[in-house]
């Protein structure tokens, strides 16, 4: 529900609002415009509340966007911010120079230039945050160039205040449902880091469940063929803390458990920060144990301590390490590269001895070198591995449109044109380490296991590129 009846002054409503259901069942809009609708709050802190929530995923399967107004200084809860960004929802701010996108930081004329606009105009969902804006149009109809807002550089933050941030994306494949053992990498991640950690959980904020594992495992599993997921949030001995997200999704055989973690490690540069960091390669290397990762990611954030997201510019993330599961390295032939790696790159393959996984450290802390590490990484193992196996959205967002050039120069620099050569000829095809097929041991689903050719690979960020709409069932899930 909306903070309040009206929207702050100083900004433009749709001329026309038409409701497209009865206000009583969607207390949370303000104002409904084309292919857009507005909830506006006033609160410092947005959270994902059941309003939120059903707004979100009912405004998704009618193809609508849901901009969010918010006062200039409002942050977003973690949940708030992925739930509105994954559904193609827009946070908008308003201050005394005016509106402006949250994400991008551009100059918005009006409520409606902050909806996401396919080719030809037809607004779309399952966009990024701000992606493909509309913008205003000049007395002839032209689109004008986006302008910054300049107030989007002054982060309202003192740097004292300033945190380094840990953010695990991750996948875990579930191959027997009623056995699965639902949230506990999450857990073993979180107190990892954080100690002995207190945990809540629900599935919408704020959450005052007492995080049980057995408890939260039964309750994914008696759910996993509907897509499930919950929100948590904890804290450990010394008052840092951490929130996350796990997704369930249902697959041909068993599931796969989806999980975002963020961990407050501690301030910037601190002594005890940087040691946190060789913590967080260390329970990758475990993760095996627990059950079988797909993918993990860790990378750095800078925020501060609640972990909310502001509405200021964003420094870029910076990798930390990252997991590239046994069925990805047998799949992908990643094995047989292993000598090379190993010689060249801060690798461990872990786990079985026949089927192991790899776990890379990019930097013992956080550092901008830490790019070109990953870069390296990418190119030695191959594009069209990583393209395959990981999807392209990840490379994209590091290394732009040309990440495919960007990794081989990166790999070539490193490894040498010998070494390159000698990895040239199997780089990008199958088969595991030992020379058997992979995909045969793997299970009849491999594909499955790695995330390659399946019809929901990397669904949800496709279709942020493609401007495919988003069904009523992804809608559910992403929620």
């Amino acid at each position: 529900m909306s903070d309040h009846a009206t929207a702050p002054s100083g900004y433009h409503l749709p001329d026309r609002p038409a409701p497209v259901r009865p206000r009583s069942e969607s207390p949370a809009i303000d104002a409904i415009g084309p292919g857009f609708v507005l909830t506006t709050s006033t609160a410092p802190i947005v959270h994902l509340s059941g309003a939120r929530a059903r707004l979100l995923g009912l405004s998704a399967t009618e193809q609508r966007h849901v901009v969010l107004l918010t006062q200039g200084d409002a942050r977003l809860t973690p949940a708030m911010h992925d739930a509105l960004t994954t559904l193609g929802g827009v946070w908008v701010v308003h201050t005394e120079a005016g509106l402006r996108n949250a994400a991008t930081g551009q100059r918005l004329a009006r409520i409606e230039d902050a909806v996401p606009r396919a080719r030809g105009g037809a607004s779309r969902t399952g966009g990024a945050d701000g992606d493909r804006g509309a913008g205003s149009r000049n007395r002839n109809g032209e689109a004008e160039q986006p302008r910054l807002a300049k107030e989007h550089a002054a982060i309202a933050v003192d740097p004292g205040d300033v945190r380094e941030v840990l953010v695990v994306n991750a996948t875990v494949r579930h191959r027997n449902v009623s056995a699965a053992p639902f949230g506990a990498s999450l857990r073993h991640l979180a107190e990892a880091v954080l100690g002995e950690t207190a945990l809540d959980w629900g599935v919408r904020e704020p959450v005052v469940t007492p995080w049980d594992g057995d408890e939260v495992a039964e309750f994914f599993r008696a759910r996993a063929h509907r897509g499930p997921s919950v929100v948590i949030a904890g804290s450990g001995e010394d008052g840092r803390l951490a929130v996350g997200q796990v997704r369930i999704r249902p697959r041909r055989v068993g599931a796969e458990e989806a999980y975002s973690l963020r961990v407050d490690l501690g301030p910037a540069g601190d002594a005890a920060t940087t040691e946190r960091w060789l913590a967080v390669t260390e329970a990758l290397t475990e993760l095996p144990e627990i059950g079988l990762p797909l993918y993990t990611s860790a990378t750095a954030d800078y925020g501060v301590s609640d972990l909310s997201i502001w509405p200021w510019l964003r420094p870029p993330s910076i990798p930390v390490s990252l997991l590239i599961g046994a069925a990805g390295v047998a799949r992908f032939s990643i094995a047989r590269r292993r000598a090379a790696l190993e010689a060249h790159f801060a690798v461990e393959f872990v786990g079985s001895g026949r089927r192991p996984s790899l776990v890379a450290e990019l930097g013992e802390r956080p550092h901008p070198d830490n790019a070109d590490e990953l870069a390296a990484l990418l190119g030695a193992i191959g594009a069209d591995a990583v393209a395959a196996g990981l999807g392209e959205m990840m490379p994209v967002v590091m290394f732009g449109t040309e990440w495919r050039d960007v990794i081989a120069a990166a790999a070539l620099n490193r490894l040498g044109p010998e070494v390159m050569a000698d990895l040239g000829g199997d780089a990008d095809e199958g088969g595991d380490g030992d020379g058997d097929n992979a995909g045969d041991e793997a299970g009849d689903d491999a594909g499955d296991e790695t995330g390659v050719d399946t019809d929901d690979t990397d669904a949800s960020t496709e279709q942020a590129a493609s401007g495919q709409s988003v069904s009523e069932q992804e809608a559910s899930d992403a929620l």
